[in-house]
């Protein structure tokens, strides 16, 4: 088996029999936390832990600037030619490489280049050119703001390509608050007791135990018939094994999605 634990929804799938699958995933826009849990048949599992930025803004971003590369008005053609050609060269060169991100908190700056510290404490360059970047600051609302506006010690997620160099070209380039750690928790265990809407599950190794109290939104599933079927956390039984997605605070387990 295997559990996804998405920024909003959850997904909990079994492999086939190469041991591989897959699953489409909601993003949310921004950055986006997400954990991989895969199980084998006895609960032994292997975690992963992907930190995905999605932005449709970034393509909207990328088609307006190939327009305007191409705008140019009918006198100015015959000068702007070679210019032109060299700019769709250079769009087809960077249609090739996959886009990237690089995150992390602002350590010093340049006239167009940015350095950070990522989440994982690395060194990362940002090449900035003012006329080809979009920089936009995010906090209750969004607003655009200017190359002057980003300052030291503020963390950024910029979103370009990456050259040779290890740098990353950026087109767009948001302005917010360094995510928290997720508390979110994937856990495969079995039901030692029931009680009052909530279960007592100790985890596959049996060395921690939860509380397991069901979320506003949660989603239970069972196998009946060999079908997937939808049925009420309060239909889980004592001895049951499951796989639980949720929110942990200390030890209360607050579900979202159980199998």
């Amino acid at each position: 088996w295997v559990a996804i634990s998405a920024e909003e929804e959850d997904y909990i799938i079994k492999s086939n029999d190469e041991g591989t699958f897959e699953q489409e995933v909601k993003f949310e826009g921004g950055l986006n936390q997400i954990l991989i849990t895969a199980f084998d048949g006895d609960g032994t599992s292997i975690e992963e832990k992907l930190t995905v930025v999605f932005s449709t803004e970034f393509s909207k971003d990328e088609e307006e600037e190939e327009e305007s590369s191409t705008e140019t008005s009918e006198e100015e053609a015959t000068e702007a030619a070679d210019a032109i050609r060299e700019k769709v060269q250079l769009k087809i060169e960077e249609a090739r490489k996959n886009p990237k991100a690089y995150l992390g908190t602002v350590t010093d700056k340049a006239e167009s280049n940015i350095q950070i510290k990522s989440l994982k404490e690395e060194i990362l360059q940002v090449s900035v050119d003012e006329e080809r970047v979009t920089f936009i600051k995010v906090a209750k609302t969004k607003s655009e703001v200017t190359f002057g506006d980003i300052a030291i010690g503020d963390f950024i997620i910029a979103m370009g390509y990456k050259n040779s160099d290890d740098v990353l070209e950026a087109t767009r380039v948001l302005l917010t608050e360094a995510p928290e750690p997720t508390e979110r928790k994937i856990v495969w265990g079995g039901v030692d007791s029931t009680k009052k809407g909530q279960l007592i599950l100790t985890n596959q190794s049996g060395d921690q135990e939860y509380t397991v109290e069901p979320g506003d939104e949660i989603t239970v599933t069972a196998i009946e018939d060999e079908e997937t079927v939808e049925i009420k956390f309060t239909d889980i039984e004592e001895g049951q094994t499951l796989i639980v997605v949720g929110e942990l605070e200390e030890e209360i387990l607050e579900a979202r999605r159980v199998h």
